[in-house]
């Protein structure tokens, strides 16, 4: 029982001992992060405004996190083909079809908020994706969503 008791305070000790030393760390020495830190290149302007997809021109990159975006959050509605035609829609959910005229002219801010704050039966996903995968999801929509002739 002393020797447990003994090891216990050793731990103690160290433990204490560490955590004053961490202390003692001048805080300075780290650097201070901001949200441009974080910004993918080129996504952000000089105020760290989030650049729209016309002002920077949709990367390759961008796209390609806006695919895993849409077949994470998106597809179970909207169809992999952006038709409407997801297990979600075939479950009697109404979700519109991504290739229509109605949605492609829509601005990407437009755009944008109905994937941030949802609306007409769509939950809104501002609490799950942030904006740099809301804009990827844009870029990935405007480079594949087609009007059918």
């Amino acid at each position: 029982m002393k020797r447990s008791l003994q090891f216990g305070l050793l731990i103690l000790g160290c433990i204490a001992w560490g955590g004053l030393a961490g202390c003692a760390d001048d805080p300075e020495r780290y650097p201070v992060w901001t949200p441009q830190d974080h910004a993918q290149p080129g996504s952000a302007d000089q105020t760290g405004r989030v650049m729209r997809a016309d002002e920077r021109g949709a990367s390759a990159s961008g796209i390609d996190a806006g695919r895993t975006l849409y077949h994470l959050h998106c597809a179970t509605c909207h169809g992999p083909s952006f038709d409407g035609d997801g297990p979600q829609a075939r479950a009697g959910l109404p979700t519109p079809s991504l290739n229509r005229a109605a949605t492609l002219e829509k601005s990407d801010e437009e755009l944008m908020e109905r994937i941030r704050l949802g609306g007409g039966g769509m939950p809104p996903f501002g609490g799950t994706i942030g904006p740099e995968g809301v804009l990827a999801l844009v870029e990935y929509i405007r480079a594949n969503a087609r009007i059918p002739e």
